[in-house]
């Protein structure tokens, strides 16, 4: 699952999306996790955190408002992106 070649979709699919998170201000994980919590049917999302830094920036991205358009673009990135990832 962790392979370069997985490694580099995930680059590429962060560069994608990089400057939405630019003009947010946020992080591209900020970014991610904000998208995640705008899916229908979602009500939260498990993040991981390595030290607090982490979980307080990872809190902030509840804070971040998507458009529908931006959703939608992140969704059809990652359908793009992570559609080519090896899983075995």
């Amino acid at each position: 699952m962790f392979t370069i070649e997985n490694r580099r979709w995930v680059q590429k699919f962060c560069q994608s999306i990089e400057p939405i998170a630019r003009q947010k201000n946020v992080s591209v994980a900020q970014l991610v996790i904000a998208a995640t919590l705008q899916q229908p049917g979602i009500t939260y999302a498990l993040c991981g955190a390595r030290n607090s830094a982490q979980a307080i920036e990872n809190a902030a991205a509840g804070t971040v408002v998507l458009t529908q358009e931006e959703v939608k673009f992140i969704d059809a990135k990652s359908h793009e992106f992570f559609g080519e990832l090896e899983l075995a």
